[in-house]
C-alpha cells in the first residue's frame, strides 16, 4: 500500500523450473500504479489501493546482455513451460582426477564438454552467457573451472548442436565442486531461462583414490536391528579360582532395579541413552554437598553402569565354531573393520548361550589376540575362554556370544564411596576451605640449596623447584596440593622429583602414586627407577589380566610380593582402579603418608576416590597433578558426563577460588608451571592466549624448537605452522560411524615424504607423529604411508598422543561436509581440550590439514586459522573470510577465560559464566 500520492513502480519476477529438462527460466514484469489523495477523509482512495496501469517486459529482446540482471537465477520455480532446450549430463559432469605433472609441479588439465540441443518445432533460442558458482562462493573453484561456449553463432536453432567446453585446471589438491549456469533467451516468451549443471573434479593421486574405491562407502549408517535382550532360562555360573592373598571380597554393587529395567527394555527404537536423563533426574540429588556426596556420585555411577551394559548387550555374535584346547575353548570373531570388533581385555566375562538347550554359560577371557588374516586383511579377535565344567560342546551346536561390561572399576568406585558411610567425612579433602589451609613448614634457603636433586635440571627452573619445595613444606593433613602443568612445562619431572625428595627426607614416608592409565603408570615407574629407586623400594601393582603385557623395563618392579613386603615398599604405583586391589589385600587406612594422582584431569572424580577414600586418614597428604585444559575423563554416557561425572576432581577443586586461586595461593595449595620446554613459541602462542592467559613462556632447546624454521614446506619462513586447506570429502563405511578422508590422507603422506627426504634438515620417521580424530582415518593414513615405506611413522588419535611429543606433528582434521550447525559439521573436533592437546604435541613444526569451510564454523578453530593466516602460514584452499573479521559466536558457544585464573567452569567449549572473549583482533 503506497504511503503517499504519486506514481509507484515495482518489478515482479516469475521463476519457473522445467523438471523434465532440469532448466530454470524467469519472466519479469513491471507493475506501476497511481496513488491519489483520499477524497472521503478516511485516508483511503474511493476505489481501494493503487491499481496496475500497465505491464511491460523488463528484459527487452534480442541478444542484449546488458539486460540480464546479476540476480536472475538464484531460486527455483515450478514447472510451467517447455523451452525445447536440452543439455547433456543431467546428473552433473565429473571431469575425473588430475595429478601433478611432476613432483611439486603444477597439476595437469582435464577437458570435457556439455552438448546443447534444441528440439524440432521450437523457435530459435539465444545463448546469453555462462556463469560458474561454488556453494561457498569462493574464487578458488571458480578459477579451477573454465566454461567456454564454442561456435561462431550464439543462436541455437532446431536440430542443431552446440558445445560448452569445460576446462578443469586446479591450483592445489582437493575436491572441487561448482555449479555451471547456462543462461538463454527465448524471444517467443520474451524471457530468459537457466539450465544448471553440477561440475566436479579432483586434484590428487589416482592411485590413492583407486586404493579405496572398492570399499562400500556411504554417508548414511544402516539402522541397528531391534536386539531386545532376552536371557535364557538356565544359567550356569563360572566358579572363581581361589585367591589366597585376597582376604576380602569386593561387593557386587548391582544397579538399582529402575536402571536394570531400562537396560533390559532398551531397543534400537528406544535406546538406553534416551532414558538416561530421567534416571539421573530420579536418582541424583540436585546439588553436590557434603551431605549428598556419596549419593550424588553413586547415582551417576549407576546410570553410567547401565549405559555400559546396554552398549555390550546390543551386540550379539553368532558362533558356530568353538574349538577345544585342553580345558580351554577358543572362539574367533571376524570383521572387515577392526574398529567394529568388541573392545575387551583379559579377565572380562562373557555369556555363551546355547540356543537349542536354552542354557547360558558364564565364561571368562583367559587369553586374547587381535590379528589380520589373509590378503583381504580380515580383522580377527581370537579369545581363549575358561568355561564351567558343565559346558557341553555338541557337534553343530549354535551359540550366541554376548559380552558383559567389565564392572570391576565401577564396583571399586562404589566401594570407595561406601567408606564415607562408615568413616569420618574428610571435608578438608573433598570440600576444602580457606580455614583448612595450614601453616607450611618453610625450608630455609640453605636447605633448598642442599637438596640432593635426582634431576639437576630442576634447579634451573624456578617453578619446578618451587613445586618440589612446596610439596616438602606441606604439613600432615593438608588440603590437596595441586601441580598445574600446562603442556611441555615438565609436570611429570617435577612430580617425580617431589616423590624422590619425600622418600629421601623421611624413612617413614610411604607413597601411593596412581594414574588413570597403565601407560602413564608405567612411565612413572621408568622415571622413578631412573631417578634411583630400586625394586626393594618401588613396586608396580598390575591387574591380574595384565601379566603378559607388562613392559620389559617395568617387569622387575612387578613381582607379586608377600603382604609384609608389600607394606615395606616406599613407593607403590598403580592405576587408580587397580589401587582397589590393595584394599582387598588388607592394606590399612593411613598406611600411605602421601597419595599422588598424576594426569588427574583425565580421571573422573570417583576414579581418583578409589585410592583417596580407601587409604586416607586425618594425616594423609594428597597431591594432584594435571591440566584441566587437556583431555578429560572418558565417560560412555554423554548424559552422565554432562550431569557431573565428566568433571575431574582436579577441575572441581581448582574452581574453589578461595583455596586454589593463583593470585593468592601460589606455593601454598597450588603451583602453576610456566616454562614450556617443548615447543617453538609460535606453536604455543595460540593456546597460551586463549586457554592459559599467557602464563606460558617458551624456553625450549633452540636446536630443537627452531630446527625447521627454514624448511621448504613452510609458506613463510620462521613461522613453523602450516595450515593446508583442502576441500575433500568425508566418508564412512555402511557399518561404521568412523569417518575417513582420502584427500587429506594423501596430503599427509606427501608432507611425510617431503620431510623425510629433505637432505638439509633430516627428519626421521620417529620424529613425526600424525594425529587423526577418527579410527578410520588413522587406518587410512597408515595404509597410504605403507605404500611409500613410511609405516614406521606413528599414527594415532589425540588420546594416544597425550603426554607425548614429536618434532613434527601433522593433524588431519578429516571432516569435510556441507552441514550448517557447527556441532554436526565438526563432531568432537569441536572440543578445545582435544584441539589443545593436538597442537601442543609439536616441538619444531605443526602442520594442520583440513577444510577451512568446516573448521571455520567453530570459533576456536576460526581464531586459530586467523592466527595462522595473519602470519602467512596458510596454503592450499584459503579460508573464505578475512582474518581481521570479527569471529561470529554461535548461540551455544563461548570462549571462556581460564578456569584456574578466573574460576569459571569450562566443558566442551561452554562456560557456565557466559563470558565472551574479545575475538575481534583475529
Amino acid at each position: 500500500m503506497p504511503q503517499q500520492a504519486g506514481l509507484c513502480e515495482a518489478a515482479i519476477e516469475l521463476k519457473f523450473h522445467n523438471h523434465k529438462r532440469k532448466a530454470d527460466f524467469v519472466i519479469r514484469r513491471t507493475l506501476s500504479g497511481q496513488a491519489r489523495q483520499p477524497t472521503n477523509g478516511q485516508g483511503h482512495h474511493q476505489n481501494g489501493s493503487a491499481r496496475a496501469l500497465q505491464s511491460r517486459s523488463v528484459n527487452g529482446g534480442g541478444d542484449d546482455r546488458s539486460s540480464v540482471s546479476t540476480d536472475d537465477d538464484d531460486d527455483d520455480g515450478e514447472e510451467l513451460l517447455d523451452t525445447g532446450i536440452s543439455v547433456s549430463d543431467e546428473e552433473g559432469l565429473n571431469v575425473g582426477i588430475v595429478e601433478r605433472r611432476r613432483q611439486n609441479g603444477p597439476f595437469a588439465t582435464a577437458t570435457s564438454s556439455l552438448t546443447i540441443k534444441l528440439e524440432d518445432g521450437f523457435p530459435a533460442v539465444t545463448f546469453l552467457k555462462e556463469r560458474i558458482k561454488t556453494s561457498d562462493n569462493s574464487d578458488s573453484a571458480c578459477c579451477s573451472f573454465i566454461a567456454t561456449f564454442e561456435g561462431d553463432s550464439r543462436t541455437i536453432r532446431p536440430g542443431t548442436e552446440s558445445t560448452v567446453r569445460i576446462i578443469f585446471s586446479p591450483k592445489f589438491e582437493g575436491l572441487f565442486e561448482a555449479e555451471l549456469k547456462l543462461v538463454f533467451y527465448d524471444a517467443r516468451l520474451s524471457s530468459r531461462f537457466v539450465v544448471r549443471r553440477r561440475l566436479q573434479g579432483i586434484a590428487g593421486s589416482i592411485e590413492d583414490h583407486n586404493l579405496f574405491e572398492s570399499l562400500d562407502q556411504e554417508n548414511d549408517i544402516e539402522p541397528q536391528r531391534d536386539n531386545r535382550y532376552v536371557p535364557p532360562q538356565a544359567v550356569i555360573p563360572l566358579l572363581q579360582p581361589d585367591r589366597r592373598r585376597r582376604s576380602r571380597k569386593l561387593p557386587d554393587y548391582d544397579v538399582p532395579p529402575i536402571v536394570q529395567e531400562a537396560v533390559n527394555t532398551s531397543t534400537a527404537a528406544c535406546p538406553y541413552d534416551e532414558k538416561a536423563w530421567q534416571l539421573v533426574y530420579t536418582l541424583r540429588p540436585r546439588s553436590l554437598t557434603e551431605d549428598t556426596y556419596a549419593q550424588y556420585f553413586q547415582a551417576l555411577l549407576n546410570v553410567e553402569d547401565g549405559q555400559q551394559q546396554s552398549d555390550v548387550l546390543c551386540q550379539p555374535f553368532y558362533v558356530v565354531d568353538v574349538q577345544t584346547q585342553g580345558k580351554r575353548h577358543i572362539i574367533e570373531i571376524e570383521n572387515n573393520d577392526e574398529d567394529l570388533l568388541p573392545e575387551v581385555v583379559i579377565g572380562d566375562f562373557v555369556w555363551l548361550d546355547d540356543i537349542q538347550a536354552d542354557i547360558r554359560y558364564e565364561a571368562r577371557i583367559a587369553k586374547m589376540d587381535v590379528f589380520q588374516r589373509g590378503q583381504s586383511r580380515l580383522a580377527v579377535l581370537k579369545m581363549t575362554l575358561r568355561l564351567p565344567t558343565e559346558f557341553n560342546l555338541e557337534q553343530g551346536a549354535l551359540f550366541i556370544l554376548r559380552f558383559r561390561a567389565n564392572r570391576i572399576t565401577l564396583r571399586r568406585q562404589h566401594h570407595a564411596l561406601a567408606s564415607l558411610f562408615t568413616g569420618i567425612f574428610p571435608r578438608r579433602l573433598l570440600f576444602p576451605s580457606a580455614a583448612d589451609i595450614g601453616s607450611r613448614q618453610h625450608l630455609s634457603r640453605a636447605e633448598i640449596d642442599n637438596l640432593d636433586l635426582a634431576n639437576g635440571n630442576i634447579r634451573d627452573d624456578d617453578q619446578q623447584l618451587r613445586t618440589v619445595v612446596s610439596v616438602l613444606e606441606q604439613p600432615k593433613g593438608s588440603v590437596p596440593f595441586i601441580i598445574f602443568g600446562p603442556p611441555g612445562t615438565g609436570k611429570t619431572s617435577a612430580l617425580v622429583e617431589s616423590i624422590i625428595q619425600l622418600v629421601r627426607r623421611d624413612f617413614r614416608v610411604r607413597v601411593l602414586a596412581c594414574t588413570p592409565s597403565n601407560a602413564a603408570a608405567d612411565l612413572l615407574v621408568e622415571r622413578l627407577a631412573a631417578a634411583g629407586l630400586d625394586s626393594d623400594q618401588l613396586y608396580r601393582i598390575n591387574a591380574y589380566s595384565r601379566e603378559e603385557d607388562v613392559p620389559e623395563d617395568v617387569q622387575p618392579f612387578s613381582v607379586i610380593p608377600e603382604r609384609s613386603k608389600l607394606l615395606a615398599f616406599r613407593v607403590v604405583l598403580s592405576t587408580c582402579s587397580s589401587a582397589g586391589m590393595l584394599q582387598t589385600l588388607n592394606v590399612p587406612v593411613g598406611h600411605f603418608s602421601h597419595i599422588v594422582a598424576d594426569e588427574a584431569a583425565q580421571a573422573e572424580e570417583t576414579l581418583v576416590m578409589i585410592p583417596i577414600l580407601s587409604f586416607s586418614d586425618a594425616y594423609t597428604n594428597i597431591i594432584l597433578a594435571g591440566d584441566p585444559n587437556q583431555l578429560g575423563p572418558v565417560i560412555k554416557s554423554p548424559v552422565v558426563a554432562k550431569a557431573g561425572l565428566g568433571k575431574s576432581f582436579l577441575r572441581r577443586l581448582m574452581l574453589i577460588r578461595e583455596v586454589y586461586g593463583l593470585e593468592a595461593q601460589v606455593g601454598k595449595t597450588i603451583v602453576a608451571l610456566q616454562m614450556n620446554r617443548r615447543s617453538h613459541g609460535a606453536i604455543i602462542a595460540w593456546p597460551n592466549r586463549y586457554l592459559y592467559e599467557d602464563i606460558m613462556r617458551a624456553s625450549g632447546d633452540v636446536d630443537v624448537t627452531h630446527l625447521l624454521v627454514k624448511s621448504g614446506v613452510l609458506p613463510k619462513k620462521d613461522f613453523p605452522i602450516v595450515f593446508h586447506g583442502i576441500k575433500g570429502r568425508e566418508k564412512r563405511t555402511r557399518l561404521s560411524p568412523s569417518y575417513f578422508n582420502i584427500h587429506e590422507a594423501s596430503i599427509v603422506r606427501d608432507y611425510c615424504m617431503k620431510l623425510t627426504s629433505d637432505p638439509t634438515r633430516k627428519i626421521y620417521t620417529e620424529d613425526i607423529g600424525v594425529i587423526a580424530p577418527y579410527k578410520a582415518q588413522v587406518r587410512t593414513i597408515r595404509e597410504v604411508l605403507k605404500q611409500v615405506n613410511l609405516s614406521d611413522i606413528s599414527v594415532g588419535s589425540v588420546e594416544q598422543f597425550q603426554g607425548q611429543e614429536r618434532k613434527v606433528i601433522i593433524m588431519a582434521t578429516t571432516r569435510s561436509n556441507e552441514e550448517d550447525h557447527p556441532r554436526k559439521a565438526l563432531g568432537f573436533l569441536m572440543n578445545p581440550r582435544r584441539m589443545n592437546v593436538a597442537i601442543t604435541r609439536a616441538q619444531s613444526l605443526l602442520i594442520l590439514v583440513g577444510d577451512p569451510g568446516v573448521l571455520g564454523k567453530d570459533m576456536f578453530w576460526r581464531t586459530f586459522l586467523n592466527y595462522i593466516t595473519s602470519n602467512r602460514g596458510s596454503t592450499g584452499k584459503q579460508p573464505g573470510w578475512k582474518h581481521t573479521d570479527p569471529v561470529p559466536v554461535h548461540p551455544t558457544e563461548v570462549i571462556p577465560r581460564h578456569p584456574v585464573l578466573f574460576g569459571e567452569e569450562f566443558i566442551d567449549g561452554k562456560s557456565e559464566n557466559i563470558y565472551k572473549y574479545n575475538l575481534g583482533e583475529g
